[in-house]
Formats: C-alpha cells, sequence, structure tokens
C-alpha cells in the first residue's frame, strides 16, 4: 500500500516540499536551500492597490556563483493540462507562477535567475519535460519519479544542481 493513500494530496504536497528543501539543505548547504518571499517589481509611482498583490513564495530557491534557481514543487494527481485543441500541456497557471517568480527574483534583468517547475510523476502517459528561455529567465518543467531506487532519485536531484551550476541544458542521469 503506498503512502499518498494514506494521506491527503495537501499533506503529500507539504511532505513532497519538505522532502526536496531537506535533501538539499543534507547534501548541498552550500546552496543556500530555502524557501523565500519574493517582492514584486513593480512602479510604485504609479501603483494602485499594491496591497492586493499576493505574496510570493517559493518551495526552495538554490544560490550559487551568481545565479539562482527557484524549484516549485507540484505534487498533483494531474501533472499536464489538456489544451484547447487537444494537447497536453503545462499547467498555465503553474507556468505563470513560475515566470513571475522568476522575473521579480531577476531584479538585475540579466537571466542569472531560472525557474523549475519540479512535478512528482505520475502514472500519466504524458509528462512535463520543458527547457526554454522566456524573456532572458531559463524555465523548465520535469518530473521526479519518487517509486525509483534510492540512487536514481538522487541523480536525478542531483541533475537540477548541474542544471544550475552551469546554466546549460541539464542533462537527464
Amino acid at each position: 500500500m503506498k503512502l499518498a493513500s494514506w494521506l491527503s494530496d495537501d499533506v503529500m504536497s507539504s511532505l513532497y516540499e519538505r522532502f526536496l528543501r531537506e535533501y538539499y539543505r543534507f547534501h548541498h548547504p552550500d546552496l543556500s536551500p530555502k524557501g523565500s518571499v519574493l517582492s514584486w517589481h513593480y512602479d510604485h509611482g504609479s501603483a494602485f492597490g499594491a496591497e492586493q498583490l499576493p505574496v510570493m513564495r517559493t518551495d526552495l530557491t538554490l544560490r550559487k556563483a551568481g545565479r539562482t534557481l527557484i524549484i516549485d514543487a507540484k505534487y498533483y494527481s494531474q501533472s499536464m493540462q489538456s489544451g484547447m485543441s487537444g494537447k497536453e500541456t503545462v499547467h498555465s497557471a503553474h507556468l505563470y507562477q513560475i515566470l513571475a517568480y522568476a522575473k521579480n527574483a531577476d531584479v538585475d534583468q540579466n537571466g542569472s535567475v531560472s525557474g523549475l517547475l519540479l512535478y512528482a510523476r505520475t502514472e500519466a502517459v504524458k509528462q512535463p519535460d520543458l527547457d526554454v528561455v522566456i524573456q532572458g529567465n531559463r524555465i523548465g518543467a520535469r518530473t521526479l519519479d519518487l517509486n525509483c531506487p534510492w540512487s536514481e532519485i538522487s541523480a536525478e536531484l542531483e541533475s537540477i544542481v548541474r542544471w544550475l551550476e552551469d546554466g546549460a541544458e541539464y542533462s537527464r542521469s
């Protein structure tokens, strides 16, 4: 029997986020892994109702050598959505969220901030596998298969560190 059958989706989502944070805290304390609150960068002079902007709280932020990777952990039964044409795509709201995080964290607008949607792998046939540069910031979506042996899970998490370090396309182990 799987753990997920005993716990609610909200509890499993929180466990998944915490697992990711603790993995990087243990194996990569040099990356200062933690969740953080981001500020909205807007024109204060012309702003009205700015107090209505929601808080931007990251699940996990990793930093190294002037580069930042914001990871948004996603634990959902469906990691893809069906578009109007029937094509499966990354969830729009998730993509907009990680892009907002990256753009607002990249205060120097130099592309040093990347965003990654990291879904817990589901049993669906189609899984997120995205790596693009949008308006100068690298944005990705991929899955982590928690049903694999620990060595494979660890290798996948280490490939994310390489993604941060070199800024080039990640390579799957």
